[in-house]
């Protein structure tokens, strides 16, 4: 026999009803009952039930309606998919948890579209903890990529036996899904909440999606699989990519002139913040340009510095000493340096060059290990 009764409140019950098993630390501000309520306390309805499978639709059905405290959405498909596991039948699971089969299945594909992107093998240890957090808010990341469009995009599909396949390229996928958790899953640099939410432009991320697909020629941190020539952008002043392939014909498209189509591939949030913002700049504004530009080398390199177990302990949380000096100078003269035109004339790189050093950055930072 199965009794099917909450833990919290059987134990709020009992140390009620019995005032020594209420630890010495917590017995003076722990409320005494009043006589009546200790009657009644005495006396308690609960589900009887002859085994664990009988009362699993009961537990379902609790935490799945009002009354008591519903599971998170993450909570409710990992149960699902424990049993799935276990029966491999659609029916066996309705049955034994209460819920249709569509429900079921509907459940199953979710937790598959969710492991996709906690597993992959690019999060950092802070970020593996956010992600397997109980709590973790998932029902924007569900929502978006249930999408049946989306879902086309992202070239994944579902077998007969709710088996999660890949149909387009792999790693592109998976950087694609590694955006969408970013987007819906990890907070900001700053602490604040995911980028989007359930109220997110849905076309723009899928536009975003597409848009990975179509090219990766710019992606920081990814390798260039087609081993373009190394010179391209040491003599080029408005972004053409002259590198040729070995059969002589030109392989790629008029490059972007600094870095508006930027890709980010590696997991570091300091390096999503500055390429978001580096991507609204253009070499018309030298000075935050080259501020910008500063930025993403020093954060790229950072990353894989700590990738390596390198990064000195006084640059691991936070800025360095070096980016710090930097932003309190510039904070510190404000008026000198951001409205002098002799400092810009005189050290700021006019467009032209800040172009040419964006063109190697984009080499070397692709380049890294």
């Amino acid at each position: 026999m199965v009794v099917v009764e909450g833990n919290r409140r059987l134990c709020a019950i009992k140390l009620l009803l019995d005032r020594t098993l209420i630890p010495a630390t917590h017995r003076n501000s722990f409320p005494a009952p009043t006589a009546e309520v200790s009657q009644s306390l005495r006396t308690l309805s609960v589900d009887l039930l002859p085994d664990r499978v009988a009362a699993e639709p009961v537990i379902t059905r609790r935490h799945t309606t009002f009354g008591v405290k519903q599971w998170g959405v993450l909570q409710k498909i990992r149960r699902t998919q424990r049993y799935w596991e276990k029966f491999k039948s659609l029916d066996l699971v309705s049955d034994t948890l209460g819920f249709s089969k569509a429900d079921v299945a509907r459940d199953i594909r979710e937790f598959a579209l969710v492991d996709l992107g906690l597993t992959l093998p690019r999060w950092t240890k802070a970020e593996k903890a956010r992600l397997n957090d109980i709590h973790l808010s998932a029902n924007p990341y569900i929502r978006f990529i249930s999408r049946q469009d989306v879902r086309d995009a992202l070239g994944v599909a579902f077998n007969a036996d709710f088996k999660l396949e890949l149909t387009k390229n792999r790693e592109r996928t998976k950087r694609a899904v590694e955006h969408i958790v970013r987007q819906f899953l990890l907070p900001l640099a700053d602490g604040g909440p995911p980028p989007k939410n359930t109220r997110a432009n849905e076309m723009e991320e899928l536009a975003e999606i597409n848009r990975i697909f179509e090219s990766s020629e710019n992606d920081v941190g990814a390798k260039d699989q087609d081993q373009a020539d190394e010179k391209s952008g040491e003599d080029q002043d408005a972004g053409q990519d002259n590198a040729e392939s070995s059969g002589g014909k030109d392989r790629d498209a008029v490059r972007d002139p600094f870095f508006k189509t930027l890709r980010v591939t590696i997991s570091d949030p300091a390096v999503h913040v500055v390429a978001s913002e580096i991507k609204k700049v253009t070499p018309n504004r030298p000075l935050t340009a080259c501020l910008l530009l500063r930025g993403l080398v020093e954060t790229v390199f950072a990353f894989r510095l700590d990738e390596k177990g390198l990064l000195p302990p006084n640059v691991k949380n936070g800025r360095g000493p070096a980016i710090n000096s930097l932003v309190n100078s510039v904070i510190a003269n404000y008026n000198e340096l951001g409205l002098s035109w002799g400092v810009h004339a005189a050290v700021v790189p006019n467009s032209t060059e800040v172009k040419r050093i964006a063109n190697h950055l984009r080499v070397v930072l692709q380049k890294l290990p």
